[in-house]
């Protein structure tokens, strides 16, 4: 029997996406993020139901709100929303912009993924990363729960949602990106 990860319980990883693109970009110390990390949940608490955020995860109206708090905002306050309110998100569209953003802007981008099981017809996995660099075939992650990197082959938007050959499913409307300048 092997031990519980991060994340198998919980559904913080929206929050530790937060973390890690301030962790990316300021390289800030343990002290700093557990800072962070204790006034995001005090927030979250203050403002909603603390258990059921922990349980149920945050959806892209949640991480909104927190990228929003006076405490993030004042010290990291360069947000965007590149694909909000886009009626079309296609893949290469979506893959352009965040490969070239990073190659001539660095940044770093807090991505909603998720996996569909086909053969069960169900979601298997909802997850919060970010993206530090994107290649041609290649999507690599800075993330709290071993995601290293995925393959352009396996990704989908809702453009091309039905596609067996493609279990992730990436959303580009919950796309934020993050950087110093």
């Amino acid at each position: 029997m092997r031990p519980l990860a991060q994340g198998e319980l919980d559904g913080l990883c929206g929050v530790y996406a937060v973390l890690n693109s301030i962790r990316y970009l300021y390289n800030l110390d343990q002290q700093e993020l557990e800072y962070i990390f204790l006034n995001i949940l005090r927030n979250i608490e203050q403002k909603h139901q603390l258990s059921r955020f922990i349980y149920e995860g945050l959806s892209g109206l949640n991480i909104s709100q927190i990228l929003n708090y006076d405490f993030i905002q004042d010290k990291f306050p360069v947000k965007e929303k590149p694909f909000h309110k886009q009626k079309k998100e296609t893949l290469p569209e979506f893959w352009e912009l965040l490969k070239n953003t990073l190659d001539n802007y660095g940044g770093i981008f807090i991505v909603s993924i998720s996996k569909w099981d086909y053969k069960n017809d169900r979601l298997s996995m909802s997850h919060w990363s970010t993206v530090f660099k994107v290649k041609e075939k290649r999507m690599y992650f800075y993330d709290s729960y071993a995601l290293k990197w995925l393959d352009r082959s396996k990704l989908m938007t809702k453009e091309d949602y039905n596609d067996s050959s493609r279990p992730y499913f990436i959303s580009p409307s919950y796309t934020y990106y993050l950087n110093k300048e």
